[in-house]
């Protein structure tokens, strides 16, 4: 299997496993990294400090806890810095926890709450280890390296389109929902990239060293404890972790079982607010027990901590987490975008195997007419109605089929390009498959694509009565994103020209990214400069169902012809199309001369000279 069509299958599986698991975490995401503006907007309401007044020590704002819940077993401070509201963690007597906000500057109570009651803590929770303890930290450490690869995936499979970097980001909005679709997952995809893979590996980081205690050495985990009697003041005991590390900054203190006070602070230069380094004082004694430098650690600890740092949004401020945000925002929508495009290719039948991504279904009929009408009988999806292109083009299309035509005009293309012995060549749109079983039977191996169900269905049919292999894709070519793969490539009968003159460049530009370096393209389509006094108002096509009227109108201004034709046995409208014709100059200025080794130009698919006077131009163009 080839690497872009691995690389599409495992994008398209990770998307569809972990999907719910990355709206999950990026929703939840998106709300936790404003915990801190959360927890900000409750100190803004704290009364001013009187004016000259001490701060009250690390001692006082313990005590009014107390006073405030007597009973309640004091397990730890946390003092965020600056004005905001300390923080003093308590246990009931029934192991409930209780968080009391404390003002620093006056030693007021601003408020409480049960902790373990927050509608953020409850998030946490889910964030963490989706409410099922130990295993779900695995579930979620696992979503994040699959979310990498995902990531890793998304970015090969949209790397082409840089070579013209527009595309890369291009959303063609006034097209049907699954191209705009596609687009926006696509674009979203690559912006959001930037945040997609830190946060995922941190957060895989994160969530398997969890699972891992020897792993990353972190603060004790006992049992918290209260400050038991003969324990030293917590400012003794603030004053002797300062003196352990000097320079650094106390966000924190626990106060565990001994009794001991774990004093977490942040030193000069680590990327977490809220400190990476440890100091374990003895309550009793005040003799520090243990100083866990974070800058003297190992650089997996130190690892670690800029990893959950960067996770959780705390460098840069209130400007980065709006970024988060957004990234997460992002998140969840790629998940449920990617969902909506997994469904449509799903429920998008396909004639065969598919080896591109969930195409956007544009109308595209092939089929062989006499000389004078080969090509102009197209289904156009302004005009033409599912039902004609699926019931009545596919009768029609059989009755004027040529294999004595095919074979001829492969004969041809193949003599003057010399494609390597079973080398790879594409067809599109191939229709029911005429000049793609003519190359299978020469020993190549041939990708047919179109975007008619029918047309596939009637080619897989074709090849299975000869017994010849065929790849065939349902796709508009438009949406083609094969890179490198193919020795040849064809795009024959006037299949260009349907779409806006933006689209048909970056159509031919789609040819020329599949082919490998030395490989050839070859374009049949009609001659505008033929058209302007050789298109006759009427024509007539006799076929097996009956007579066909064709009525031709070409515009000057649009070099566009608008057809409609009838049946005229019941005088019924089969269906109306238009099709831009282009001048040679203008064929060889949307190739782009530079893009290619060589350009070649004759009058038909027989090798004959070009002039003005050729019904068709035929372009051989070598990468």
């Amino acid at each position: 299997m080839r690497v872009r069509a691995l690389a599409l299958r495992l994008h398209l599986v990770i998307g569809v496993l972990t999907g719910a698991g990355l709206l999950v975490l990026g929703l939840s995401g998106a709300v936790l990294v404003l915990r801190p503006d959360f927890e900000g907007s409750q100190s803004a309401e704290l009364a001013p400090a009187p004016s000259g007044a001490p701060a009250p020590s690390l001692d006082a704002l313990l005590e009014a806890a107390r006073r405030r819940h007597p009973g309640f077993v004091v397990t730890s401070l946390s003092l965020p810095g600056g004005d905001a509201a300390a923080r003093v963690g308590m246990l009931d007597t029934t192991g409930g926890a209780l968080e009391v906000l404390v003002d620093p500057r006056s030693g007021r109570i601003a408020g409480s709450h049960w902790a373990e009651r927050s509608p953020l803590h409850a998030l946490r929770l889910l964030h963490t280890e989706l409410y099922l303890g130990t295993r779900g930290r695995a579930v979620v450490g696992l979503l994040g390296l699959w979310l990498v690869l995902q990531g890793m995936t998304g970015l090969y499979l949209w790397w082409p389109l840089m070579k013209r970097p527009r595309w890369g980001f291009t959303v063609r909005w006034a097209r049907p929902w699954p191209v705009m679709g596609r687009d926006l997952h696509k674009a979203l995809g690559a912006v959001a990239l930037v945040f997609h893979l830190p946060i995922a590996a941190t957060g895989a980081l994160l969530g398997i060293t969890a699972l891992s205690p020897g792993a990353v050495d972190e603060a004790p985990t006992a049992s918290p404890s209260s400050q038991s009697r003969g324990a030293r003041p917590v400012e003794t005991v603030a004053r002797a972790a300062e003196r352990a590390m000097p320079g650094a900054s106390i966000t924190a203190l626990r106060f565990l079982p001994g009794p001991v006070v774990a004093v977490t602070m942040r030193a000069p230069g680590e990327l977490d607010p809220h400190g990476a380094s440890l100091v374990v004082v003895d309550a009793t004694t005040g003799r520090v027990v243990t100083v866990r430098d974070s800058r003297l650690r190992p650089w997996t600890y130190r690892l670690w901590a800029d990893a959950k740092a960067l996770h959780v949004g705390a460098v840069g401020g209130p400007i980065v987490r709006a970024l988060y945000v957004l990234g997460g925002l992002a998140s969840a929508a790629l998940a449920l975008s990617g969902y909506v495009l997994a469904l449509a290719r799903a429920r998008a039948p396909v004639a065969a195997r598919s080896d591109t991504s969930s195409a956007p279904r544009w109308a595209e009929v092939r089929g062989r007419l006499p000389p004078s009408l080969e090509d102009r009988i197209r289904y156009n999806a302004a005009v033409f109605d599912s039902r004609f292109f699926e019931e009545s083009w596919p009768t029609i299309s059989r009755g004027l089929e040529s294999e004595v035509d095919a074979e001829s005009e492969v004969g041809w293309i193949l003599g003057h390009v010399a494609p390597p012995a079973g080398g790879r060549i594409l067809d599109a749109p191939c229709g029911f498959g005429r000049h793609s079983l003519a190359l299978a039977r020469r020993g190549f191996d041939v990708t047919g694509v179109d975007l008619s169900e029918t047309e596939l269905q009637r080619a897989k049919e074709r090849a299975a009565e000869v017994r010849l292999p065929l790849q065939l894709v349902r796709q508009d070519m438009r949406d083609m994103e094969f890179s490198g793969e193919f020795d040849l490539a064809l795009n024959l009968f006037s299949s260009i020209g349907f779409f806006t003159d933006d689209e048909d460049r970056l159509l031919l530009d789609r040819f020329c990214t599949a082919l490998k370096p030395g490989g050839a393209f070859v374009l049949d389509t009609r001659n505008r400069d033929f058209a302007i006094h050789g298109v006759a108002p009427e024509e007539m096509v006799r076929l097996p169902e009956g007579t066909v009227r064709v009525k031709n109108r070409f515009d000057a201004r649009t070099s566009r012809v608008q057809q409609s034709w009838w049946l005229e046995k019941d005088r019924r409208l089969l269906g109306e199309m238009e099709i831009r014709l282009y001048s040679v100059h203008e064929l060889l200025r949307m190739l782009r001369p530079e893009r290619w080794s060589q350009v070649e130009l004759f009058g038909g698919l027989d090798g004959r000279p070009f002039t003005l006077e050729s019904p068709r131009i035929v372009l051989v163009a070598t990468k």
